[in-house]
């Protein structure tokens, strides 16, 4: 897996943004990580050390421009500290993304910040990029989800008024035809790319659809559920209203369509039965603007209990 293609990649969502220079200066900052490392290996080991410190610029930068994209602020005079506390305790930071953020911050920020005589090998010089690279690939899916989110909601403003009497209709009947009309809003994220798709993005510009015209719809966005074996599930989204609840399982269309439906449902079926929700769609994104969109029901049972599933997915899948 090539990690800096895939960041690179990502970060182009933000490029007609004021981030984008930002997040390409931290790309820049890893890039030179790596050939202190590789210059490192063939002999002047001195260069661990800088690993680290580009590694520290790198860390700090995502900080800096996670701050401005999650909160939507500035930042003025704050310090990279003054960041680093806001966004722990404020949780601004997701667990998956604090859990990475915390191990970087003890095993390499603060160490090679508050000991000049501390000396790096190159196994930890390796640690570090890859280290670095996790915590901001899984960051920039946040602050791409995020900055979906808050574009999608200034822009589904259009589709307000065509799916006003949507809300008369029962949660899991509404979300279906909420989701059939995000479909046209969907191909306008590739911007220009013809195969693209960021499950981070397309999460957030769903759930940005969802509040700006059914406000009145709780959102859950990926809910840790922690089940009986220990184990832990994450499902795309949970819809929640009055007294009723649906699980959204969101897939991206593949070169094998039938294989993703079935996948696709054996994975939301396990998600309702954790959530003893006993309805559920799976919807299959797709990208093209002249796709046609299906929708097709089933019923499950477990146990007795009937389990409702509907699948929104164009003719591509």
């Amino acid at each position: 897996m090539d990690l800096a293609k895939l960041i690179k990649e990502k970060s182009e969502v933000f490029e007609n943004t004021e981030n984008y220079l930002g997040i390409q200066c931290v790309l820049n900052h890893i890039d030179v990580a790596e050939k202190h490392l590789l210059n490192g290996q063939g002999g002047n080991d001195y260069l661990f050390n800088d690993v680290i410190y580009r590694a520290n610029q790198a860390f700090e930068g995502a900080l800096k421009e996670a701050y401005v994209v999650l909160t939507g602020e500035s930042v003025g005079r704050k310090t990279p500290n003054d960041i680093e506390k806001y966004l722990e305790n404020n949780s601004l930071l997701k667990e998956r993304v604090l859990d990475l953020f915390s191990n970087y911050r003890k095993e390499w920020r603060n160490k090679s910040t508050h000991d000049y005589k501390l000396y790096f090998s190159e196994q930890e010089a390796f640690l570090a990029i890859v280290h670095i690279y996790a915590f901001f690939n899984i960051l920039l899916d946040q602050m791409i989800s995020k900055y979906a989110k808050d574009k999608e909601e200034k822009e589904a403003q259009a589709y307000v008024e065509e799916l006003r009497g949507s809300s008369d209709l029962t949660l899991y009947e509404q979300a279906i035809t909420i989701l059939k009309a995000y479909s046209k809003e969907l191909p306008k994220i590739q911007r220009g790319k013809e195969s693209r798709f960021l499950g981070a993005e397309v999460v957030g510009s769903l759930q940005g659809f969802f509040s700006a015209v059914a406000p009145d719809i709780n959102l859950q966005v990926e809910p840790v559920l922690k089940i009986s074996n220990g184990r832990t599930l994450r499902p795309d989204l949970i819809l929640e209203k009055n007294n009723e609840k649906v699980v959204i399982e969101l897939k991206a269309p593949r070169i094998n369509p039938g294989r993703v439906r079935h996948t696709g449902r054996t994975q939301l079926l396990m998600y309702m039965r954790a959530t003893n929700i006993n309805q559920g769609i799976l919807f299959i994104a797709s990208l093209a603007e002249s796709a046609e969109i299906n929708v097709y029901q089933s019923q499950h049972e477990t146990n007795g209990i009937k389990q409702d599933i509907t699948e929104v997915f164009s003719n591509e899948a």
